[in-house]
């Protein structure tokens, strides 16, 4: 892992193998159904930590696959609790049962080290969630299905994975997809969040990002380039007037890639983070939108010039130059 982001070197040469080793030295792992035995070595297969730059404050993602659930709820049991009180880990921002946001400065492997142990802490001794303000899983369930007529009309399902969780496929294998979440934590200008429910939306584009889903059924908003984040009362009507006032009019332009690329063109500060926004150069230039490619370079030579010489930069300008007589 690069020190780029200010992250501390590994504490050993194999920090997963170390917490798989000390985790063992405990005792097996508690099936929490019985035709599935979990194994204390399988848990690196099922956890997945990345960089993130998706929320502001929150430099880490933890992804997990379905399989965690053999030996932990990761809500029910106080997963975010016990890896909030691993060493190093600073704050942290539960999206759901399967993303979590995490800042810290401990090497990635550290941190990864960290979710395993709080995952074998939480499986041999469950935690009780703290009273908090936070909405319950079961009253955004709840909301979830008083807005589904209106995205059911706007052409969305819901996923697999629950009620609160959205999806819709657009043109040239674009998904786009909306989650509810109960809201947690401060704003920047210490705001709390709970009590308030969290509706994250996105577009994912093909060929942007490392992770690509399997099916459109699993794009989740933590695929998508360019999040969009809001926090509503929890009533059926304040949710509606969110999603139907500024959540789908946006997804509603970029559906494909002729409305995605004239949304980003029109300005490229939509996609939040900047350097992805050399990526969308690149990628609308290849499309053959090379005005709307040559509009983000634009913004990036005049407001992102550390972003001038990225490589995908570079690659949008040789291929809006080629494309022009």
């Amino acid at each position: 892992m690069s020190r780029k982001g200010g992250r501390r070197p590994a504490t050993s040469n194999d920090p997963v193998t170390a917490a798989i080793a000390a985790c063992a030295a405990g005792g097996p792992l508690i099936a929490r159904h019985p035709d599935m035995v979990p194994g204390i070595e399988e848990l690196p297969e099922w956890i997945d930590v990345h960089d993130s730059d998706e929320i502001d404050g929150f430099n880490t993602v933890v992804w997990f696959d379905d399989e965690i659930s053999s030996c932990c709820d990761a809500y029910d049991d106080g997963l975010d609790q016990a890896l909030a009180d691993q060493a190093g880990i600073e704050d942290i921002l539960a999206e759901d049962r399967e993303v979590v946001y995490l800042r810290t400065k401990l090497a990635i492997a550290d941190v990864k080290a960290a979710v395993i142990r709080a995952v074998v802490e939480v499986n041999r001794s469950p935690r009780k969630p703290a009273p908090t303000g936070v909405l319950s899983n079961d009253t955004v369930d709840r909301l979830a299905s008083g807005v589904l007529p209106l995205l059911g009309q706007a052409g969305f399902v819901n996923k697999p994975t629950g009620p609160r969780y959205f999806y819709r496929e657009g043109s040239e294998g674009f998904v786009q997809s909306i989650a509810l979440a109960p809201g947690a934590g401060t704003s920047g200008d210490g705001t709390s969040y709970a009590g308030l429910v969290w509706v994250m939306s996105g577009t994912h584009v093909p060929g942007f990002g490392r992770d690509v889903p399997s099916s459109p059924d699993r794009v989740a908003p933590v695929h998508c380039g360019q999040p969009a984040y809001h926090w509503v009362a929890p009533t059926v009507d304040a949710l509606t007037r969110l999603l139907h006032d500024e959540v789908l009019p946006v997804l509603n332009l970029t559906r494909g890639r002729a409305e995605f690329a004239a949304w980003v063109g029109g300005d490229p500060t939509r996609v939040p983070v900047p350097n992805h926004r050399p990526t969308y150069a690149r990628l609308f230039a290849q499309w053959g939108l090379t005005d709307q490619a040559a509009r983000v370079v634009d913004h990036i030579d005049e407001h992102e010039r550390s972003l001038r010489l990225h490589p995908d930069t570079v690659r949008a300008r040789e291929l809006i130059r080629d494309a022009r007589p």
